[in-house]
């Protein structure tokens, strides 16, 4: 909710206009659907929505006027051939758009510094991606996730937990660096820079993930994840042990309870580190619940995995290794992860592919 000076002498013909325009822009929209290429239709329809988020802003109602450039955006990508107008991106379209003006009936009855209804952030930040997507394929995944939110068929994410404290998150990472010396020290080989790539990679992962994740928690469970092979026995290596999953139920719980004997409060982080490898693998043993994973333990076991297959290269064994992680991730060899963790890995591999290739 934000308070907004609304110009209430141009409230009503405003809405008015709105109704007027979003008439036409169905009958662009679902002409476009037909013909792709019909010039005339998206000149139209581009014509109508900018007119839509310029109304907006004249009558000072920032926030529709942005998230109606969003959708404008969408168009502007169709315009110059970049996107087609599937029917679900039209669908996904209209519907935003019918949902701004059913949000924007209480205007009349708002005075200059009443509270109005923004828009819903996940609902902006669907149409985000569905205008910024580099392919056809992720602008339609989008355009449906977008449309199951709106029609109440996508389940609310839980907030993100609250950060830690400054000093305690800086107090907790630099415990997690200097085990992860101690680790290298053992280990050598691959395992020099192993957990800096993983938490790096969670983040870029957790950019394109529709679920509110922590990033101190990501940040915590990079660094942490591995420290509990510390509590086992073996022998320096120069590369990823065979049997490095043996140890994985092991391994993690030492992590996390470690993690948690640093700082209680840092039960989200040991939550993703104790489960990143049941949903990998499935090494790990059963859960006891059938509660949802944690997406942190999903994001997490992508970006192991990623490095795993990698091993620690650079250059184009790093993009082999990449694209092959890609592959065997989205076929469902020893995984258990899910399309929203799938996708969110796959947009974010073109990023670390022009980082570490």
């Amino acid at each position: 909710m934000q308070a907004i000076e609304l110009d209430q002498s141009l409230i009503q013909d405003v809405l008015d206009e709105f109704d007027e325009h979003l008439a036409g822009l169905a009958n662009d929209l679902h002409a476009l659907v037909q013909s792709p290429l019909a010039a005339d239709s998206v000149a139209s329809a581009f014509r109508r929505i900018h007119t839509i988020k310029g109304d907006f802003g004249f009558c000072r109602a920032h926030p529709y006027e942005h998230f109606v450039h969003t959708l404008e955006n969408t168009l502007q990508r169709i315009r110059s051939k970049e996107l087609i107008c599937s029917a679900v991106i039209a669908e996904a379209i209209l519907q935003s758009l019918e949902e701004i003006r059913r949000l924007a009936d209480i205007f009349p009855t708002l005075s200059g510094q009443d509270e109005v209804p923004e828009p819903n952030p996940r609902l902006h930040d669907l149409a985000l991606k569905m205008a910024s997507a580099d392919t056809q394929a992720r602008a339609d995944d989008h355009a449906r996730t977008l449309l199951l939110l709106l029609h109440g068929l996508l389940e609310d994410d839980p907030p993100a937990p609250p950060d830690l404290p400054e000093a305690a998150f800086a107090h907790a990472l630099s415990m997690g660096h200097m085990l992860n010396g101690w680790l290298e020290t053992r280990f050598g080989g691959a395992w020099i820079g192993r957990s800096a790539f993983i938490a790096d990679a969670a983040l870029h992962i957790q950019r394109h993930h529709p679920a509110h994740i922590s990033s101190q928690s990501l940040i915590l469970a990079g660094w942490w994840h591995d420290t509990g092979l510390l509590a086992t026995s073996g022998t320096p290596a120069t590369s990823l042990p065979d049997d490095h999953q043996q140890f994985a139920p092991m391994h993690a719980a030492h992590a996390a309870q470690a993690l948690l004997a640093l700082n209680g409060e840092c039960s989200d982080p040991a939550t993703i580190i104790r489960d990143h490898h049941v949903w990998a693998n499935g090494k790990s043993p059963p859960r006891l619940t059938h509660d949802a994973p944690h997406p942190g333990a999903l994001i997490l076991a992508c970006a192991d995995e990623l490095y795993h297959r990698t091993n620690g290269t650079r250059g184009d064994a790093f993009r082999r290794g990449a694209l092959r992680t890609l592959f065997d991730l989205s076929a469902g060899l020893e995984t258990r992860l899910d399309s929203a963790t799938l996708r969110a890995f796959e947009c974010a591999l073109p990023d670390l592919i022009s980082l570490y290739a």
